[in-house]
Order: structure tokens, then sequence, then C-alpha cells
């Protein structure tokens, strides 16, 4: 039997591997949480099998997870889908972190009408996958949750709320149940922090990079639900 483990984040991924607890081991390295989000038609060809090396409109960051990841699995360049559909187990070991969250909600809403749903269990990790060694990973005990309409149907309305034109929906989410999918109430309530407040203009990471009078040092990088 073929385990994949699809993960949020490349350190992730590189622990996930050494612990033997799959086949394959992919990292999403997608950015939902800052600039523009990817159009439809970038989000679809992420799914889809990878086009000729040369060819230029082909985005950098959906070229690094298919070139460096999937070329190791096949020497046919397959798609996400393809990909899924070879493997009998899939798991998906998320970080709680915005964007983590949110690569979750558009993985499960792009697959929701997809057969490869069924083959789907949810590992939700409470602190940073690839802050861990490899041992330690291997020793978790996270619990293996079975992907069910639930799930696929919150994860749908949430990645819709994230994608409106405006974060009313977003803010909306709040006011729903969304505990099938544990981390995504705290991130959605970050990523509605990072508005400019009325009275100053900053979200939450510019006010506190002001409050600490060391310009440049804050690090953080989450942005406001997309506009």
């Amino acid at each position: 039997m073929t385990r994949l483990i699809l993960t949020t984040s490349d350190s992730g991924a590189g622990g996930l591997r050494q612990t033997g607890l799959a086949d394959i081991v992919v990292p999403l390295g997608f950015r939902f949480v800052w600039g523009p989000l990817p159009s439809d038609a970038e989000l679809a060809a992420a799914l889809a099998p990878h086009p000729a090396p040369h060819d230029q409109t082909f985005d950098r960051w959906l070229r690094n997870v298919y070139w460096k990841h999937f070329r190791e699995v096949s020497d046919d360049d397959i798609g996400l889908l393809d990909l899924c559909e070879r493997c009998e187990s899939i798991e998906l070991w998320v970080d709680p972190d915005p964007n983590a969250q949110l690569t979750l909600i558009w993985l499960l809403d792009s697959l929701r009408h997809q057969k490869i749903a069924s083959k789907l269990t949810l590992r939700q990790a409470n602190v940073v996958i690839g802050n861990h060694f490899p041992e330690e990973l291997a020793e978790w005990q996270l619990p293996s949750i079975a992907i069910l309409n639930d799930h696929l149907d919150t994860a749908g309305a949430a990645w819709q709320a994230y994608r409106a034109p405006t974060p009313r929906d977003w803010f909306n989410l709040l006011s729903t149940d969304l505990s099938v999918l544990p981390q995504l109430p705290r991130a959605a309530g970050e990523l509605l922090e990072e508005l400019p407040m009325l009275e100053t203009g900053l979200g939450a990471t510019k006010r506190n990079c002001w409050k600490s009078y060391l310009p440049g040092t804050c690090t953080r990088s989450r942005s406001s639900p997309a506009t």
C-alpha cells in the first residue's frame, strides 16, 4: 500500500520524510496570506499535470512543488490529483498557522467532488511540525480523523469566504461552527487582527513592531483576508 503525506511546509516535510511514516511526503508550498491570491487558473494548475519546464507562464511557487518532489515519485510529470489517485492512503499533516489553515481549506474544497476525498485523513498539529526533530515526530500520537462531508462543507464555505471581495464573510465565519477543523477559528481570528485599525491604519503585526521601537525587527508575515 502506497502511503502519501501532504503537509504544509518544506521543513515539516523534511522531518516527516525521515520518520518513515509514509512512502511519499510532499509539502504544499502555497502562500495565501501575503499579496494577491492565485487566480482560479493557477489553482487549477496546481492540481493538474506539470507543464514543460520551459513554460515561463508556470509560476515558480507551483514549479517548486512539482519539479522538486513529484519527479521522485514517477518519470512522468504527474499532477497532484494523479499522485493522490495512485496512493491508497493520504494523510494531511497540517500546521496551526493561518497560511497552513488556508492551504487546508483550499485543498479540501478542491477535492470535495473527487473520489480522492474518501482516502483523506487529517492529522492536525497544535505546534509547527517543522520545529521538531524526526524522532519526535515519529512518536507523536496525533489523532487520525477521517475526512467526512462536514469537513468538506466547512472547508468549502470558509474558502469561499476568504476569497470574497470584503472581509465581512470571513468575519461571519466566527459565528459558525468550525469545530471539525479545530485550528481554523484561531487562524480566522488572527487574520482578522491584521486588518488595519481605524485609529492607526495598522494591523496586529505592524502595531507590535511599532510598539517594540525596533523597526525592521518583526518577522511575522500574516496578512488580512483577501481583497
